[in-house]
């Protein structure tokens, strides 16, 4: 299969019509570019040493550090789902619970005694002592 390559774009046209992405067009005409000017000029040192591949070693290490990073996104997620003080949608939930059962403890107290829902509250902080209405 015969490439060119377009300086204007950096990309490959092939002749038997394979189509490949943009990005695999630029990679494969920057690795023929570096192989054409690997043969006229040979390597220095530093060159060789910059392009190397990475070792088993670095590779365990960097799969260690991804392992790490995901084990504390897990915990984080853990704690955010978990969380029961502050802004939480459980207790927003358990808020509004315990607000429809007052609510439907006072109009049954209403509808049984006859006293409103506001003088029920007022009788209730007098009995307690918390507010005295004279």
């Amino acid at each position: 299969m015969k490439a060119s390559t377009s300086r204007r774009e950096g990309q490959v046209s092939y002749s038997r019509g394979a189509r490949k992405s943009k990005c695999g067009n630029v990679r494969l005409a920057n690795f023929r570019r570096e192989a054409a000017t690997s043969r006229a000029v040979s390597p220095s040192e530093s060159q060789v040493s910059s392009k190397r591949a990475p070792t088993v070693e670095e590779q365990r290490q960097a799969a260690r550090e991804l392992v790490n990073y995901f084990k504390e996104k897990r915990l984080e997620e853990d704690f955010e789902k978990n969380q029961q003080l502050g802004w939480v949608p459980k207790a927003e939930i358990a808020n509004g619970r315990w607000v429809m059962f007052g609510l439907l403890v006072g109009m049954l107290t209403e509808f049984s005694t006859g006293v409103n829902f506001i003088d029920q509250i007022k009788l209730l902080l007098v009995n307690l002592s918390i507010i005295d209405f004279d």
